[in-house]
């Protein structure tokens, strides 16, 4: 259970009926350590309904640092907080939809 929410995997959004699914892809990964150590990761999400789409967003996330020694260690504790910022954004976004979603 998430948030009091059941949570099933379905084949598709087609296949789940009147079951409310969350859909999307990951559509850029980004990181760079030239003078600073940047990461970016975007998805777009969508919750489907019957075959449609009830809402459409966007999860991003992105972090960085100044590269001092240009480690392996620092450029892997960027990665990790763009990740931990992603899904920390990325799931209050999908909850509030769903709770938007499911308001009667």
């Amino acid at each position: 259970m998430l948030h009091g929410y059941k949570v099933e995997k379905v084949e598709s959004p087609q296949s789940a009926g009147s079951l409310l699914v969350v859909d999307g892809s990951v559509v850029r990964i980004f990181a760079d350590s030239y003078v600073t150590i940047n990461a970016e990761i975007v998805a777009d999400v969508s919750l489907i309904r019957d075959g449609a789409a009830v809402w459409n967003g966007q999860c991003q996330a992105s972090a960085g640092k100044v590269n001092w020694v240009g480690g392996a260690d620092e450029f892997h504790a960027v990665l990790v907080d763009a990740v931990e910022q992603f899904a920390t954004e990325c799931v209050g976004q999908i909850v509030g939809a769903i709770e938007r979603a499911t308001a009667t």
